[in-house]
């Protein structure tokens, strides 16, 4: 699917969650704007919580906390896409919990950890006693974060079951730093020009978002694809019309790619064609894509289990679609069940 201005979906997921990992403020805010005109204003929600997982997580609850109250508004999503990006602390156990059992081929250490042990039992349950066995361990200001993290849909479910059980384990273990406000953000005007779809288009999908993270990025050339749209291509950014006959589709290309103002991609130059499609990314090791895009601190998951999974990443290659798409193949072969016992030992790094 291509958005509003001619992107492909999946590059403006991918270039969101990068900008902001980079701090980049103002280019982060004009992709979740993207999103937004789009039509994609519940993928935004999501995207700015996996955002979180992938970079601050469990060293600005705060954050967390400001996002189940404010996720459902635009404004709310902008000021906390703006304070997401500024944060600088960093914790990426969420996301190394998620991978520890994805990669779990063969049977886990005897003692894994509690927050390991008990997601390997839980992360496959039935809705409702998933969601019920979380919020009675939980005190009332952290169940606000267990109701809105029920509303993320696929394909992000995993991630906030993720983030519900690491809540639930280890929500004792973290800082009380962690849950000290965000600064205020005052919100300024944030326009892109509306004179022309080309106008519209302000930056460049940034080329090192895209290896790991989609199809151009594992391989595959775009090149061409703007000079050969159809209708099709544009369903769910703008309103597409019921009956496709000649006159109905040339009133639809008029109205969207006047070329009075050479709109139409036909008439773009190549300049203006890159900043959206290009040749595809060499593939290459995973590794390339772990120390690009995820932190080295982490509160939790340490030992074996770590090291095992560090392991992994440097003997396997980069997926040629995305790295959450990889996740989700992964956990279609999960088997291993965790022990249910006591945990001797914790490692938490505080």
């Amino acid at each position: 699917m291509l958005t509003r201005h001619l992107y492909l979906l999946k590059e403006v997921r991918a270039a969101l969650l990068y900008t902001i990992k980079q701090g980049r403020v103002q280019e982060a805010q004009f992709w979740l704007e993207e999103l937004e005109v789009s039509n994609q204003s519940e993928e935004a929600s999501a995207l700015l919580c996996i955002g979180w997982i992938l970079t601050t997580g469990l060293r600005r609850l705060a954050w967390l906390e400001a996002w189940s109250s404010q996720k459902d508004t635009k404004e709310g999503r902008r000021r906390l896409c703006i304070q997401l990006t500024r944060c600088k602390e960093r914790d990426s156990s969420i996301w190394l919990l998620l991978w520890s059992l994805a990669i779990a081929k063969e049977p886990l250490p005897d003692a894994p950890g509690c927050l390991v042990s008990t997601w390997s039992r839980r992360w496959n349950e039935p809705e409702s006693i998933f969601w019920d066995g979380c919020s009675t361990k939980l005190s009332t200001r952290s169940n606000p974060i267990l109701g809105a993290l029920q509303t993320i849909q696929e394909p992000y479910r995993l991630f906030a079951r993720a983030v519900a059980v690491t809540l639930t384990v280890c929500i004792a273990h973290v800082p009380a730093s962690s849950w000290l406000p965000c600064t205020p953000v005052e919100l300024g005007v944030f326009d892109t020009p509306t004179v022309s779809v080309r106008a519209g288009r302000l930056y460049t999908i940034p080329y090192d978002c895209l290896y790991g993270m989609t199809e151009r990025g594992g391989g595959h050339s775009t090149d061409g694809q703007l000079q050969s749209l159809c209708i099709e291509d544009l369903c769910g950014s703008r309103p597409v019309p019921d009956s496709l006959d000649t006159t109905a589709v040339e009133l639809f290309w008029d109205t969207h790619f006047p070329w009075t103002c050479c709109d139409h991609p036909d008439e773009w130059s190549s300049e203006d064609r890159a900043k959206s499609h290009g040749p595809g990314v060499p593939i290459g090791p995973l590794g390339r894509w772990w120390s690009n895009w995820i932190p080295k601190e982490h509160l939790f998951i340490w030992g074996t289990v770590h090291n095992r999974l560090l392991t992994w990443v440097r003997e396997t290659r980069s997926p040629t679609t995305s790295i959450f798409s990889m996740l989700h193949a992964l956990y279609k072969t999960v088997s291993y069940v965790g022990p249910n016992y006591p945990v001797k030992k914790e490692f938490v790094l505080v």
